[in-house]
């Protein structure tokens, strides 16, 4: 089951409207609830490995990382969250949320942040990384590539932790190349 203020505000809407709006039965919207599994790449577990949750998440707007990061926080209240964010979309790599991005990161015990993930992107309008990093302080890390990546979290995490990889792409492979990685530690 997914978790996090914001799905428990998102299930409320849809349940109101789907009773007020279509009078959809109180008992078929239960059954529906119940048996509701989330959708793909959202709180996605991929692997545990020793004791290491690998999560995957699409979040990218500083929104719904802050809120993806909460509820990751909110389920494994202790160990290490490890937030590992690549900035792709067409805003993320932009300026646009320079100054929201660092706050994102406040539940994440670690922050790995990945290169831009375009670089056609004027370089007066490109989200400054290092300051991004520069202001969520010494716990962040601007890696210089996915194997960077892979090393930094196979060197760190420990039994307990939680890796939540947040990205809208394929993220160069990471997701694969760090459970494997995990695994032959």
């Amino acid at each position: 089951p997914i978790v996090g203020a914001h799905n428990v505000k998102n299930a409320v809407g849809a349940l109101a409207v789907c009773a007020e709006g279509f009078s959809v039965p109180w008992s078929t919207l239960r059954r529906s609830l119940l048996g509701y599994e989330g959708v793909k790449r959202r709180q996605d577990l991929l692997a545990e490995v020793d004791g290491v949750r690998v999560y995957d998440d699409f979040a990218h707007h500083p929104t719904a990382v802050e809120e993806t990061l909460r509820a990751f926080r909110a389920k494994h209240p202790t160990g290490s969250l490890f937030a590992v964010f690549e900035p792709r979309s067409a805003t993320a790599c932009r300026s646009l949320h320079q100054e929201s991005y660092p706050g994102a990161f406040k539940a994440a015990t670690r922050v790995l942040l990945a290169p831009l993930g375009r670089t056609n992107v004027p370089e007066s309008e490109r989200l400054d990384l290092d300051r991004v990093v520069a202001e969520i302080g010494p716990q962040a890390t601007l890696a210089t590539s996915v194997d960077d990546i892979v090393q930094t979290l196979v060197r760190e995490a420990k039994p307990g932790d939680t890796l939540a990889i947040l990205s809208n792409g394929a993220f160069g492979g990471l997701h694969g190349t760090l459970i494997e990685a995990l695994k032959a530690r």
